[in-house]
């Protein structure tokens, strides 16, 4: 089992078994993020107080904007997704189901080999990641991820089974992503309860 130690936050370990990826899942401290890929497991340390900050707020604004514009969303939060058949699994900083059908309520594990994944994700990737994830999501049944990188939002969206940039978003097509970009550059400098009011009053219903 070689270690590469791939950044100052992960270590990556080849030819990891999948069992053994399931078993380190029930171990891991909270927040921290474990990504498999047929073999290949890498171990994210608990993710910073900058990355999660930005991650509740993209939550709470596309959530708030939703809330509004009376569209259906279901958040299934940062959830382990992952196939037993394919040997892939990870768990996205958000997710959320809008066209696919949400499990019920009271479903405590989703197995993707009877529910529908998520068809949005998102990611704020504001460190190095050792294993590209967009095949991984691809074959979890994701339709459009959500990329921000501190400075700008990148929308890939599912096309004939890859993913490709779109400046607007398939799931949501009346989102305003000009402006949620705006919104989370001027976040860094206010409070995040101030950076939701001032999204709130520019995306009014």
């Amino acid at each position: 089992m070689p270690a590469t130690v791939a950044s100052k936050t992960s270590v990556v370990l080849n030819d990891v078994s999948w069992d053994f990826y399931l078993r380190t899942l029930e171990v891991v401290s909270t927040g921290t993020r474990v990504t498999f890929d047929k073999g290949k497991m890498e171990i994210m340390s608990p993710v910073s107080y900058k990355h999660d900050r930005y991650k509740k707020l993209i939550a709470r604004m596309l959530e708030s904007w939703c809330e509004r514009h009376d569209q259906p969303l279901s958040p299934a939060g940062s959830l382990t997704l992952k196939r037993d058949e394919i040997q892939r699994g990870l768990e996205p900083d958000e997710a959320y189901f809008i066209h696919a059908k949400a499990p019920d309520a009271d479903t405590e594990m989703l197995d993707l080999s009877i529910f529908q994944g998520p068809d949005l994700v998102i990611e704020v990737d504001i460190t190095t990641h050792s294993i590209n994830k967009e095949p991984l999501y691809l074959e979890l049944g994701a339709e459009e991820i959500w990329v921000w990188d501190d400075q700008s939002l990148r929308i890939r969206v599912n096309q004939a089974g890859r993913f490709v940039d779109s400046t607007t978003s398939r799931l949501l097509p009346a989102f305003p992503v000009a402006l949620f970009i705006e919104h989370l550059r001027q976040s860094k400098s206010l409070d995040p309860s101030q950076a939701i009011n001032a999204w709130r009053l520019a995306t009014p219903r």
